[in-house]
């Protein structure tokens, strides 16, 4: 149990950290495509409010497939925003639609989002990094790859 406390206290603060450096790298240059954003918070925040049960493991949500496609399609700081934004939003649903308990606690959604976030940000800079890549077509397939390793890593 304290481990598990510590491990959420850490990643809400990579959460925050992540997205604060995020919205004010990216921000200036959103602008224009603020609708756009919304739409892609809007859809990682539904696909994380679709829980597939995982027995006896826990459960799988969708996000990922949401924000490394962001990540892929715009920047990996925007998929950043939508990984820390996404579990928020659904935990909100879960909270406004729940008539007894909510689905997931808040300090769980924002550790969730800080863990996606910090798995998408090595997974940039590590496809950024390595020498000799060249290719839009091999960050295609190095940054998915190596976000979902880093978030396997972490469980």
């Amino acid at each position: 149990m304290r481990r598990e406390s510590i491990w959420h206290a850490a990643f809400a603060l990579v959460a925050g950290a992540l997205l604060g450096s995020a919205l004010a790298l990216v921000f200036p240059a959103v602008v224009p495509h603020l609708p756009r954003d919304f739409g892609y918070i809007l859809l990682g925040g539904l696909a994380a409010w679709v829980v597939i049960p995982v027995d006896p493991h826990g459960s799988l949500n969708l996000s990922p497939l949401v924000f490394l496609a962001v990540a892929v399609v715009s920047s990996t700081w925007e998929g950043v925003i939508v990984a820390v934004t996404a579990p928020l939003l659904a935990a909100t649903v879960g909270f406004v639609t729940s008539s007894s308990t909510p689905r997931q606690p808040f300090v769980e959604a924002i550790s969730s989002g800080g863990e996606a976030a910090f798995s998408l940000l090595v997974a940039g800079v590590t496809v950024s990094l390595l020498p000799g890549l060249t290719g839009e077509q091999m960050r295609l397939v190095l940054l998915p790859v190596v976000c979902l390793a880093t978030m396997f890593a972490l469980q």
